[in-house]
């Protein structure tokens, strides 16, 4: 979102899909726009609601906070 702010392209790599979710999920409440998958043009929604099967249902505008993954736990440094 600092690149969006600062009108810059941006190229980011995530391990974890679910922190990617949460990461596109952030954005597009912030902006106001689709994320679009570049290689096909499918939209985050269709995408998501392809690898959660058949019976899901796109999700409203509105980003899903129930499914966001544990924030990191700093670690613990020897005294």
């Amino acid at each position: 979102m600092a690149g969006e702010a600062n009108g810059r392209r941006v190229c980011a790599m995530e391990i974890s899909p679910a922190y990617v979710d949460v990461a596109m999920a952030r954005w597009q409440a912030e902006t106001g726009k689709d994320a679009i998958l570049d290689s096909d043009g499918r939209t985050f929604a269709e995408v998501k609601a392809e690898r959660q099967g058949d019976d899901a249902v796109l999700p409203a505008d509105t980003p899903e906070t129930d499914n966001a993954p544990e924030p990191a736990r700093k670690r613990k440094t020897a005294a």
